[in-house]
This record gives C-alpha cells, structure tokens and sequence, in this order.
C-alpha cells in the first residue's frame, strides 16, 4: 500500500513525503494541506451549490482517472477522505487501503473495506472483482451528500446501511434538494447503479458529463456566471495535463 502511495503524483492527490517503521507499525507522511475537509463544508454549507459540487467531483474523478492508469483503486472514498486548500484545490488523501488490481484482497467483502456509508455494492458481497467503478460508486455517495446534505442510505446499524444499498432505490436527489437540476440528478443516481456495468465506467466519463454543468449549460446557475473551462478533446486528454483547471474562487 506504501509503495502504491508513492507512486502517485497529481495535483489532487495529497502526495507522500516519507514512510518507515515503529515499533512494528507501518507509516507514511504525507504533505500537509492548510484547508479542510469537505466532510466539515458540508456540515456548514449542509447543501453546497450545484454547480462547486460538479466542479469538486470532476476534480476528485481526474484523480481517480489516474490513480487507474497506475491500476489503483483507492476503496475509501468519502468525505473526510478529501481535502480543499485555502484556494478550493481539491484532494484525495488516505490511499492506506489501496489496491493495485489483481490484488487477491480486492475480492474480500466490505465489513474490512471502506466505510459502510459510502462503500460500494460490490465491496459488500465480495461477489465480483473490484475496480475503478467501486471509487465511482463511492463518489457518487459523496456527490449525493454534498447536493443534498444527506446520504442516499441510513440505518442503524453498518449492516443496515450496507444491506438497504442492495435492495433499495437511493431516494431522487430532488427529494432533499428540489432545486437541483435534472441532469445533475441524472449523473448522482447513474454513479449509484448497483450494477458496476450500469454506472460510468470511468472516471473520465464522470468528468465528461459534469462539464456542462461546470460551464454553467445545465446547472441552475446563470450562464454569466459559468466557470469558464478551456475546451479539450476529452476528459482523458485533461487527465493526461495533470488535472483539470479550478475557478479562482470557490464557496468556501
């Protein structure tokens, strides 16, 4: 898992400073960020805008997009997970529980993987080989929350919560949030899929269709206040550049 931390260098990756041993325990240092979890914004904003929302995903998928071109599926995505500077850079920390794909353990079920709230169908039944579209699951979760201030599942117990995201629909988005856009609620609920063949299956697909959002074309922003995006051949040639560009203010 060490090494695989080591490996990545994104601007929305926190990166790894240095790793050793103590007393038998394995650790990492990683760079420091002065900012705060968006775990802590959307327990202050409870709803965050529609459009910063996108804008938030969209830089956690371009993570994600490369973290699997190094065949590595982070499994923890949530809110405490990810981090936003003084000047809204977002990023992923926490990769301890990285696999590479092939991994035997990627297998296993969920009660040892990931957190219950957020972790995919996939990690729960142990049934089918995990990869990237677990994180997007996860994401989807984390994109449901902050649009709406509340998770997609609840119950009283981690089994609850796990066993209700296999059997139930995620209530609409609209239902805690009515003003959010059809075509934002669209993407949340298709990144919610049980089945990973019925989400995106990549991260770039993710970023693709939250760029007219970002641009202001489908959110319930005025078009005059769009982020103003430079247009790129795809989602994967932005990954390639090494992160997708970010407004020069944010709603923190």
């Amino acid at each position: 898992e060490i090494r695989n931390v080591f490996t990545l260098k994104h601007p929305h990756i926190v990166g790894a400073t240095d790793y050793g041993e103590a007393s038998n325990i394995h650790y990492y240092v990683m760079e420091y960020v002065n900012g705060r979890t968006l775990d802590k914004m959307i327990k202050e904003m409870e709803q965050i805008p529609e459009r910063e929302c996108a804008r938030i995903v969209a830089h956690i998928a371009d993570a994600l997009a490369y973290a699997d071109s190094k065949h590595i599926v982070h499994r923890d995505i949530k809110p405490s997970n990810i981090l936003l500077d003084g000047e809204g850079v977002v990023k992923i920390c926490d990769f301890g529980i990285s696999k590479s794909l092939g991994s035997a353990t990627l297998t296993q079920t969920g009660y040892g993987v990931g957190s219950p709230i957020y972790v995919s169908p996939e990690l729960v039944t142990g049934e089918r080989e995990i990869d990237i579209r677990s994180d997007i699951y996860s994401l989807g979760v984390t994109f449901y929350e902050m649009a709406t201030g509340r998770t997609p599942f609840e119950g009283e117990t981690p089994h609850a919560i796990m066993t209700r995201r296999l059997k139930d629909t995620p209530p609409h988005p609209t239902r805690y949030a009515p003003g959010l856009s059809s075509r934002t609620c669209s993407i949340i609920l298709k990144m919610l899929a049980v089945r990973p063949e019925s989400r995106y299956q990549t991260p770039e697909d993710v970023v693709s269709a939250l760029t007219p959002i970002m641009n202001g074309e489908q959110g319930n922003e005025p078009p005059d206040k769009a982020l103003r995006l430079p247009v790129r051949s795809s989602a994967r040639g932005m990954t390639r550049r090494g992160g997708l560009p970010h407004p020069s203010r944010s709603w923190m």
